[in-house]
């Protein structure tokens, strides 16, 4: 759990896409293995050291930019050394708050998962991944990654439709609180 080494910002040069991420060895090797699959020049814009919580503090910063993402950890938003630092900053605060929101989590039980939550409220819902895809104007093949856990993070805008459409909130889906606003007694028998 106390992993140390670097939150970046890699940047694709003559774009305002950042990719944030988090590594233990050196940002510059991470820069290079992006390269390789990438059409544009990379380069690194910032780089910040912790100490501690390494991926937990990358998630963090991930979770603070969600209305900017671009897809995978890619997002459309300027990025340089100064905004970095504070936001890992602010995320290593987050980290390290105690967890006051959390009002029901089973003790010994793993937190869900962005997708697990979205699965669990559509089938509370009573709803198809095509009815609730269709809603959140995505593809059903994406709708069951997300479930699946294949893709981590979704636009802004898409977590929002999503939320409106489950009855819930976007700091539910993205794990910020416990309370879903869902009453239990909603569970429906849906389908895959």
């Amino acid at each position: 759990m106390s992993q140390s080494g670097f939150i970046y910002a890699i940047g694709a040069e003559g774009t305002p896409h950042v990719k944030i991420g988090s590594t233990k060895g050196s940002v510059e090797s991470r820069r290079r293995q992006l390269q390789t699959g990438h059409p544009l020049r990379l380069q690194t814009v910032a780089s910040i050291a912790v100490d501690m919580n390494l991926r937990a503090i990358e998630k963090q910063v991930q979770t603070f930019l969600v209305e900017y993402l671009q897809g995978g950890e890619w997002f459309d938003v300027p990025m340089d050394p100064e905004r970095l630092e504070a936001l890992v900053t602010r995320a290593v605060q987050e980290c390290a708050a105690p967890a006051q929101h959390v009002h029901r989590q089973v003790p010994g039980a793993e937190p869900q998962t962005f997708g697990e939550r979205i699965s669990i409220l559509r089938r509370r819902r009573g709803m198809t991944q095509q009815e609730l895809a269709t809603l959140a104007q995505i593809t059903a093949n994406t709708l069951a990654r997300v479930e699946r856990g294949s893709v981590k993070m979704l636009r802004g805008d898409t977590v929002a439709l999503l939320a409106d459409a489950l009855g819930t909130t976007t700091d539910y889906l993205l794990g910020h609180t416990e309370e879903s606003g869902v009453e239990p007694d909603l569970v429906g028998a849906g389908t895959l």
